[in-house]
């Protein structure tokens, strides 16, 4: 009673053509709600602060990390050694 369509071969591909499409609306979507967001800056930028202290002053400290350097204690080391009293 129904007759067979003869002619399918390109369904496949306009189908895919269509899933293409529709990724890469989804893509330009995402990508501009990170871009405006700016999600990736706040995910980098936070840690950041804790380990360029670590970095610079050898401490997890931000404020005041520079005190808390080795170079800021009050040492004397000598290779001669203390004399004694």
């Amino acid at each position: 009673m129904f007759k067979k369509l003869k002619k399918q071969t390109g369904q496949a591909i306009i189908e895919a053509v269509l899933l293409i499409a529709v990724l890469f609306g989804i893509v330009s979507f995402i990508a501009k709600e990170f871009k405006d967001d700016e999600i990736v800056k706040s995910l980098v930028s936070g840690p950041w602060l804790a380990i360029s202290s670590m970095i610079a002053n050898g401490n997890w400290q931000t404020k005041d990390g520079e005190k808390s350097h080795p170079n800021y204690h009050s040492r004397h080391v000598t290779v001669l050694g203390k004399e004694a009293n």
